[in-house]
């Protein structure tokens, strides 16, 4: 049995990488025959995963369209993932329609899911706050969760909603002070201050909903 410690980071960029090719964590283990609670524990980073682990998975996006290397999964380094089959669409003569229509199926498919789930938050990032794992322009949803539960996600990026309606993407950390929160930026170099304290969350949700444009 490994005594080898997850690392989060690696978690959270496997997810991400595995969120882009638009399918379910389900739905993608059960297409290359992987077990779905090894991936989840996985990409939760309560599971530790090794690099050749990370390989095949790589192997399994790249058929899926997500160019991604292991060495950025595992460490960081590198480009990001891309979909390769948009990696050239920028050098046509179709790039104003062709994200336009990519933008009315972002517009149209966030809006479903709002309408599906009346209980959920929906951001579209416009910031750095949350690099490297989300661009500006991302759009992402997810299920309101009870405020109680804030006291057991502090490994997690939450979408939450202060008083005052603002929304914003960030790790959600508890104070000695009922009710109130210390909010911390994805990426802590960020423009924007990387952390805010002692603040009231009115609502937040877990992410299951990614777009990137």
């Amino acid at each position: 049995m490994s005594t080898t410690q997850p690392n989060k980071e690696a978690a959270l960029r496997l997810k991400h990488a595995r969120s882009l090719t638009g399918f379910a964590r389900t739905v993608f283990c059960k297409k290359h025959n992987m077990s779905s609670n090894t991936m989840a524990a996985w990409e939760n980073g309560t599971t530790y995963f090794s690099e050749e682990a990370v390989k095949k998975i790589s192997r399994y996006l790249q058929q899926d369209g997500i160019e991604v290397s292991p060495e950025w999964i595992m460490e960081g380094k590198g480009s990001e993932p891309f979909a390769v089959d948009m990696r050239g669409i920028h050098k046509t003569h179709f790039i104003r329609s062709s994200l336009a229509d990519e933008e009315e199926f972002i517009w149209r498919t966030t809006t479903s899911y709002k309408e599906f789930y009346k209980d959920c938050l929906v951001l579209i990032m416009v910031d750095d706050t949350a690099l490297p794992f989300y661009r500006p322009g991302d759009h992402i949803a997810g299920k309101i969760i009870t405020l109680d539960q804030l006291l057991f996600i502090e490994e997690e990026p939450l979408i939450v909603e202060l008083e005052n309606g603002s929304l914003m993407l960030r790790y959600v950390e508890k104070t000695s002070k009922p009710g109130f929160y210390h909010l911390k930026s994805i990426n802590q170099n960020t423009l924007m201050g990387a952390q805010i304290k002692n603040v009231k969350i009115k609502r937040a949700a877990r992410i299951n909903l990614t777009f990137r444009r």
